[in-house]
This record gives structure tokens, C-alpha cells and sequence, in this order.
């Protein structure tokens, strides 16, 4: 008898214990008291640091933000509305097409795309001036799949810089960056197959990169991707202006089309590997997290990613000023009593 009573009374303490967990959960993700931002590994620490001042400042919980990549962070930002889905999503590419649809299909009707300035994707090296300077059209060709030789489609067959060209050296291709997640892979990939194709005129094929391991996927955290530079010598390595600034003791730049990635150079569009970076907000999700609209004015401030701005000092390359204000006024446009309600 006392063995069934102490049974009945575990399997009491037992039920209690989960429709607690229940009840906790469901809670949770009914009152949100936080923004949920997901996205690029390039963009992190920028919003992350806004992050923080902002909760500083406003005595408001600082938003949770996960690294998710470009890519990764859509998929997530897209599965639906409503506190349980992410409310922004930073990225370092646009959308794509079916990506907006796949938006679209789960509910996430009121989207809105917002430039937050630029960045350069790098080239850099472990030891200055093993390769001062690289064209995009030896990237090409360092990174093509395929080749046509006496009219046969042919795999690429070079495997040594200076087999692409005398000017190099007699060192392995070999390019550490991040995986397919990730924005600024995609990014760098179209630039560089774009710009061939125009180069390149006759160039029969759609552009592929090659899968021989001349290209190795690292990380989406630039840091991992460093630290394997640095015990490959004579690899090269794809970074974002952003990681070079605060790490020139560490990785070394080469030119590009023999222009340096600067804050000047990025700005004006003369560096090739130059891009805009994003940032997607959901309209619904206005309802559900009631600080989305101070955090949005607070981001998209002078003082935040203004021309002189602090996310300047964590690589973001702000906008011009006219084209900042008017940003902004889209925002403030977008935030207005229709789209909220």
C-alpha cells in the first residue's frame, strides 16, 4: 500500500512537471519580450553591438541575435510569423526570387528590404606579399570548372598559380572560405563569374565552381577561417572588410584588379568585390514584439549607422548621407500606423 501511494504520488509530481513545461513554453513564445534577429556571420557584430548600446541606452532587453548565416537565416526568417519566427533577418546578399515566394507562402506578406551600407569582400594571406595583386579574371579562371579546349569540355586543369599566369608564383591554388550558407560565398562566386563573362565573351559554359578542393569550404566564423590560414601558408583566404580592419596583425590584403580594399575604394565602387549589406523586416511581426519599432529608429540613426556612425568602427561602410536619409525615410514610411496594424 505504501508502495502504490508512493507511486500515485510521483506520478502526480510527474504530471504537474509537465504541464508546467507546457505552460512555461506556451508563455514564452505568447509574450516575447525580445527581438529575434538572425543572419549573416559579416553583419554579427555590427548588429550586435547596436544590440547593446540599444539596450544600454533604452534600459529595454537587449535582442537575441544568432549567426546563422545568410542563407540559413532566410529559411528561418521565412518559416512563418508571430513571436516563435525570427523579426529581422541581416543579409550580405538580396533575396532571391523563390526565397521572397517561400516568404510569401508562409505568411510573411509585409516584407521590406532596408540598405545598411556596404562592405569588401577580401582576398587576403597569412604573410604579406606572396601575391601582391590578383584580376578577377585569373579568380576565374582559378575557379572555373570546366574549360574548352579544341572544342572539348574539359575539368580545369590548373592547380598552380602560375599556370593561370607567369606573374605568380609556383603556388598551389588553394581558397579557404566560408560554406554556401553563407552570403558572402554566393556573393563573391557572382562577381567574379559575372565579370569573366563579360571579359570572357566566348566562354561556352553557365559558370561552376570547381568541387576539386581548390575551394575549401571553412566556416561561416571568420575566425576559424583565419586560424586555418594560418597553418596553410600558402593557402589565400576570403574575408569581409569588416574582419580585416580589425585584424591587419593577422591577415595581410592582396589587391584586387590592383585596388586595395579601403573605406574609399568600397564606397565608390572601384574595389571589384565591393557589395551592399541588408537588412528584411516582417511587417507582422510588429504586433508580437512591441520593440521592433524602437530598435529599427534606434539602427537606422546618424549616430548608430550614420555617416560618422559607431558601426564604423566595427567595418560597416555607412551609406552617403542622401542616400542614408532616404533609407531612413522608407523605414519611418514603412513603420507608419497602416503597416502596423
Amino acid at each position: 500500500m505504501m508502495r502504490q501511494n508512493a507511486y500515485n504520488s510521483v506520478n502526480s509530481w510527474l504530471i504537474t512537471l509537465l504541464f508546467t513545461i507546457v505552460f512555461l513554453h506556451t508563455n514564452i513564445h505568447a509574450d516575447r519580450p525580445y527581438i529575434h534577429i538572425v543572419g549573416s556571420s559579416t553583419i554579427y557584430p555590427m548588429i550586435t553591438s547596436a544590440a547593446e548600446i540599444y539596450s544600454i541606452e533604452t534600459h529595454h532587453i537587449a535582442p537575441v541575435i544568432e549567426s546563422t548565416g545568410t542563407g540559413g537565416g532566410i529559411k528561418v526568417f521565412c518559416n512563418g510569423i508571430g513571436d516563435a519566427y525570427p523579426d529581422l533577418v541581416v543579409t550580405s546578399r538580396p533575396m532571391s526570387q523563390e526565397e521572397i515566394k517561400f516568404c510569401a507562402h508562409n505568411g510573411v506578406q509585409k516584407l521590406e528590404r532596408f540598405v545598411l551600407g556596404y562592405d569588401g569582400i577580401v582576398i587576403a594571406q597569412s604573410t604579406p606579399n606572396q601575391i601582391k595583386n590578383i584580376n578577377m579574371t585569373d579568380l576565374f579562371d582559378a575557379l572555373e570548372k570546366y574549360r574548352e579546349v579544341d572544342q572539348q569540355k574539359i575539368k580545369n586543369p590548373t592547380h598552380y598559380w602560375n599556370e593561370i599566369s607567369p606573374k605568380y608564383h609556383a603556388q598551389k591554388i588553394k581558397i579557404l572560405g566560408p560554406p554556401s550558407t553563407s552570403g558572402t560565398k554566393q556573393t563573391f562566386l557572382q562577381l567574379v563569374f559575372s565579370n569573366a563573362l563579360i571579359e570572357e565573351k566566348k566562354y561556352p559554359y553557365t559558370p561552376e565552381l570547381r568541387d576539386d578542393l581548390t575551394y575549401i569550404d571553412t566556416a561561416e566564423q571568420e575566425t576559424v577561417t583565419a586560424t586555418k590560414l594560418h597553418l596553410e601558408e600558402d593557402a589565400i583566404a576570403i574575408f569581409s572588410y569588416g574582419f580585416l580592419i580589425k585584424n591587419r596583425d593577422k591577415i595581410h590584403a592582396i589587391s584586387v584588379n590592383h585596388v586595395l580594399p579601403t573605406f574609399e575604394t568600397i564606397t565608390d565602387g572601384s574595389y571589384p568585390l565591393s557589395r551592399s549589406l541588408y537588412i528584411y523586416v516582417k511587417g507582422e511581426n510588429f504586433k508580437t514584439t512591441p520593440d521592433l519599432v524602437d530598435f529599427l529608429e534606434f539602427f537606422f540613426s546618424e549616430g548608430i549607422s550614420g555617416l560618422k556612425g559607431y558601426l564604423k568602427n566595427y567595418g560597416l561602410i555607412p551609406l552617403p548621407s542622401s542616400k542614408f536619409h532616404k533609407e531612413r525615410q522608407k523605414l519611418l514610411s514603412f513603420l507608419s500606423d497602416d503597416v502596423r496594424g
